[in-house]
């Protein structure tokens, strides 16, 4: 698993890069345990979307979304 954390515009983000389509439930699971302090996203390979896992919401973001937005 690799964690990239940063801080942006007084927000804590952690980010798992996933470069892929298919999300399991683990790995839903391993980021949703880092601290509440962080807004969680994972970097997929196409798939735009929000999940809720026990109680936080996870974004998954396509990498190509992601390199337009920086």
């Amino acid at each position: 698993m690799l964690l990239i954390y940063c801080s942006y515009y007084n927000k804590n983000m952690a980010f798992e890069i996933k470069y892929t389509d298919t999300i399991t439930k683990k790995d839903l699971e391993n980021i949703s345990h880092l601290s509440d302090e962080f807004e969680l996203f994972i970097i997929t390979k196409d798939t735009y979307e929000s999940h809720n896992y026990q109680g936080r919401t996870i974004h998954l973001i396509p990498l190509w979304l992601l390199t337009l937005a920086v």
